[in-house]
């Protein structure tokens, strides 16, 4: 039924009916995919997080210099972190997770490429850029597309991942 003003007019069965569809859950499947393409961030920053122990013994530093190339990522994502609520918010979710590849691939390429200390601590720095945006814009993502009923499961992917590749490594 439409009022005069063109507004449609609802019974109170239709509203209850309404109410009805919004308690039916979705499929699952599509959640746990979403999820799991997200988290594979984590791959990437539990591979960062793990280089330095078998690392450690090729590397012709000092003890203090290999100290300051593991510690150097924890630093990276204190920034890291930040930016990635920022660009959560400006880019969206998808893109901020997609964009978190760059600092990764940046870092790796350095560290492959670098005979050089300096180049080693800056690409520390950078992969810590990475870590820091994806334990920030991926539990964001997550929690957002899942629902209630999966979504303790799915937002404990990301650390479940990202231990597994801390000792994987």
């Amino acid at each position: 039924m439409e009022k005069e003003n063109g507004a449609a007019e609802s019974s109170g069965a239709e509203i209850e009916a309404f109410r009805a569809d919004e308690d039916i859950e979705g499929k699952k499947t599509p959640q746990f995919m979403a999820a799991i393409a997200a988290t594979l961030a984590a791959v990437a920053a539990g591979t960062a997080l793990a280089w330095t122990s078998p690392a450690n013994p090729m590397l012709p530093f000092s003890d203090q210099q290999k100290s300051w190339i593991g510690s150097l990522l924890s630093v990276g994502a204190i920034p890291g972190a930040m930016v990635a609520g920022t660009m959560t918010q400006s880019l969206g979710r998808k893109p901020a997770i997609a964009s978190l590849a760059l600092p990764f691939i940046v870092s790796y390429i350095i560290i492959v490429c670098s005979q050089n200390l300096w180049a080693i601590y800056a690409a520390r720095l950078i992969a810590g850029l990475g870590v820091g945006g994806v334990v920030v814009a991926v539990p964001i993502y997550v929690a957002e597309i899942a629902e209630n009923s999966v979504r303790g499961t799915l937002g404990s992917l990301l650390q479940v991942k990202e231990s597994h590749e801390i000792f994987s490594y």
